[in-house]
């Protein structure tokens, strides 16, 4: 009787195993990685362009203190009679100078400054006067035949009988000027201004008057040459 019992308990056993077993279901999880993370890229921020910077050139000292022939050069110099012809006078500094008579024949004087300089009477025929500053400068009956005053600056100058035959006066300023019976004939006066100066018995004959700027009436003077 235990026998049998033992067998019947082993049987429910085995069953019960079996059962287990059975209903036993294996569960598979895939597990996915998360999405790797990327980190925004670094947004720099474009370099800031900064303009070169203007250079402007130093101005040019005007030159003074040397000698030329013997002649000392410099501010109210009494230069009367003096042979300069041909003379490097670049830059040089004549302010209130007396140059009356002198000889500057060719003489180069680019960017001289000769303001209230007196020049009565004095040959400055052929000579380069480019840039020169004459304001107020006294040049009676001076001798600029053929010399080159471009981009001169002779406001207010003293030009009573001046021979300005063939001269270049290209841009020169020429307000205010006297030209009292000047001769400027065949001068090239293109871009000039005349405005306010005296042209009274000036010779314009053949005068170059592109673009210059005429004292008032002076416009149909000139239409009748």
């Amino acid at each position: 009787m235990n026998t049998l019992r033992t067998l019947n308990q082993g049987l429910v056993i085995a069953i019960s195993l079996l059962f287990v077993t059975g209903c036993t279901k294996t569960v598979y999880v895939t597990t996915t990685e998360a999405p790797a993370v990327t980190e925004a890229p670094v947004v720099t921020e474009a370099p800031v362009v900064t303009e070169a910077p203007v250079v402007t050139e130093a101005p040019v000292e005007l030159r003074s203190g040397f000698s030329v022939n013997e002649y000392a050069i410099g501010p109210n110099a009494n230069l009367e009679g003096a042979n300069l012809e041909r003379a490097n006078l670049e830059r040089a500094n004549l302010e209130r100078a007396n140059l009356k008579d002198a000889r500057l024949k060719n003489a180069y004087l680019y960017a001289a400054n000769l303001e209230g300089a007196y020049m009565g009477d004095a040959n400055l025929e052929g000579a380069t006067l480019t840039n020169a500053n004459l304001k107020n400068a006294y040049l009676e009956r001076a001798n600029l035949n053929g010399a080159n005053l471009t981009d001169a600056y002779m406001g207010g100058a003293g030009l009573w009988e001046v021979d300005l035959t063939n001269a270049i006066l290209v841009r020169a300023n020429i307000r205010f000027a006297d030209l009292y019976a000047a001769n400027l004939t065949g001068a090239n006066l293109t871009g000039a201004d005349l405005r306010y100066a005296n042209l009274s018995g000036a010779n314009l004959s053949g005068a170059n008057l592109t673009g210059a700027f005429l004292p008032d009436g002076w416009q149909d003077i000139v239409a009748a040459y």
